[in-house]
C-alpha cells in the first residue's frame, strides 16, 4: 500500500493532483494558479446557485503540472472492469497512485454518501486483490485511509485520472509563473468577474431560500452554499501561489492581504446564509451578505489590477 501525506485546502480533484505532486517531492503549490476566478450568469436558468461556478483556469494548472512538474494528467477511458483493475495493480506495484471520479453519493465517508450526488474525486493507494477491496485516501474530506467494496467502488464510479512523469527532477522557471500570475489577473480583468459579482450581490439580497432549498433537501446539498464555500477554498489555495512567489516578489503584499479580505468574507457570506436559511426573517441580514460580495468584488478588482501589472 502506498503512503501517502495528503494536501486539503483545494477543491476536490486539486487536492488529489496536489498530494500526487507531494508524494513525487514536487512543489504543488503552482498547480494553484488557475483556481482564482468567479462565474455567474445573470439571465441563466434554474436557482441562484445553479447560476455560479468557480471559474477555474484548468489549462493553467495543467500546464504548471506538465510544463514545470514533469507530470501529465489525462483521462483513461476504461473498456471493461478487468482492464481497470490489471491498471490499478500495475500502478500501484510501480508506487503510483490513481485518481477516481466517482459520485459522492456513493462514498461512504462523505456527508453526501446516500443522499446526493455531486463529482468528487479520490486517490486509490492500495487495493485487495482477492476481495476486490479498494483502499483509498481522500484529501479533500478525510485524514484516515478508508475502504470501499467492490460493488459500491463500481456504483460511484465515473473515470480515473491517470499520470506518466516525464523526469526525475523539475524546475520552476519563476518568470513562467509570473506570466501565469499575469496571465490569471489578466483574463479576470477581461471576463469582468468583478462586474458578474456585483450582479450576483445585487441578485443574493432578493434570494428565495425556499426554491434554493427545496423539499427536504440537505443544507450540504444546496448548490447556493456549496459553491460560496467553494470560492473560499480556491482563494485559499490561490494564496499559497501569491504567498511564494511573494516571498521573492515582495510587491504583492498588498494584494495578498485583499486576498486575504477576500477569504474572510467569502467564509463569513457561506455561513451567514446557512444561518439566515434557516430563520424566518432575514431579510436584513442577506443584505448584508449582499454588501460583503459587493465588497469582495472591490477588493478583488483592485487585487487584479495589482497583480496584472495594470
Amino acid at each position: 500500500m502506498i503512503q501517502l501525506a495528503f494536501v486539503d485546502e483545494a477543491p476536490c480533484v486539486y487536492a488529489a493532483l496536489a498530494t500526487v505532486c507531494y508524494y513525487h517531492g514536487i512543489v504543488y503549490d503552482y498547480i494553484f494558479t488557475g483556481l482564482w476566478g468567479f462565474n455567474y450568469l445573470q439571465d441563466g436558468e434554474g436557482n441562484i446557485g445553479n447560476r455560479i461556478s468557480l471559474g477555474i483556469n484548468n489549462d493553467v494548472g495543467e500546464e504548471i503540472l506538465e510544463k514545470k512538474a514533469k507530470i501529465i494528467i489525462h483521462n483513461y477511458e476504461i473498456k471493461s472492469k478487468e482492464e481497470l483493475y490489471q491498471i490499478i495493480v500495475e500502478r500501484l506495484n510501480q508506487y503510483m497512485p490513481v485518481i477516481i471520479s466517482s459520485d459522492l453519493f456513493w462514498c461512504p465517508w462523505s456527508e453526501a454518501y446516500q443522499k446526493y450526488s455531486f463529482q468528487h474525486f479520490y486517490i486509490i493507494i492500495g487495493m485487495d486483490i482477492q476481495s476486490r477491496k479498494i483502499i483509498c485516501m481522500d484529501p479533500y474530506l478525510k485524514k484516515n485511509e478508508v475502504v470501499l467494496d467492490e460493488n459500491t467502488f463500481w456504483q460511484g464510479y465515473k473515470g480515473c485520472l491517470l499520470y506518466k512523469r516525464d523526469a526525475d527532477t523539475y524546475e520552476v522557471n519563476e518568470t513562467f509563473m509570473l506570466d501565469k500570475l499575469h496571465e490569471v489577473a489578466g483574463k479576470n480583468c477581461e471576463t469582468n468577474i468583478f462586474s458578474q459579482m456585483r450582479q450576483f450581490a445585487y441578485d443574493i439580497s432578493y434570494v428565495d431560500f425556499k426554491r434554493e432549498i427545496g423539499e427536504g433537501q440537505d443544507l450540504y446539498s444546496v448548490l447556493l452554499f456549496h459553491n460560496i464555500k467553494e470560492l473560499a477554498i480556491c482563494r485559499r489555495s490561490f494564496k499559497k501561489v501569491l504567498t511564494r512567489i511573494n516571498d521573492k516578489h515582495t510587491r504583492y503584499h498588498d494584494a495578498l492581504e485583499r486576498l486575504d479580505e477576500s477569504i474572510k468574507l467569502f467564509k463569513k457570506t457561506h455561513l451567514n446564509l446557512i444561518r439566515y436559511s434557516l430563520a424566518k426573517d432575514y431579510s436584513d441580514d442577506v443584505k448584508q451578505c449582499s454588501s460583503w460580495i459587493n465588497d469582495i468584488a472591490d477588493i478583488e478588482e483592485k487585487m487584479a489590477h495589482i497583480l496584472s501589472g495594470g
